[in-house]
């Protein structure tokens, strides 16, 4: 098993901090994907973008403060402070 930090932005002066259970075999964007589906599970959808925000669909937020992933494809903010790394 390996274990990834991932640390991401909230819109506060804050930094929310989840770290990550992953099969060894599984790689950063598995250990993402993870922590967006436990968000969405928990009902965090503050964390989250609805499309229409985004600006690829005419919204005000750039591809650089968000990140999707999930089993459904959920967007996740970070304003541009986004940083994984293994621990």
């Amino acid at each position: 098993m390996k274990k990834y930090k991932i640390n991401f932005g909230n819109g506060t002066a804050w930094l929310n901090t989840e770290i990550v259970e992953v099969e060894d075999y599984e790689c950063e964007q598995d250990a993402v994907d993870k922590m967006i589906d436990k968000l969405e599970n928990e009902g965090s959808e503050g964390c989250f973008l609805d499309p229409s925000e985004i600006t690829e669909n005419g919204g005000t937020y750039p591809d650089d403060e968000y990140i999707i992933g999930g089993n459904h494809d959920r967007i996740l903010y970070h304003g541009g402070n986004f940083l994984i790394e293994k621990v």
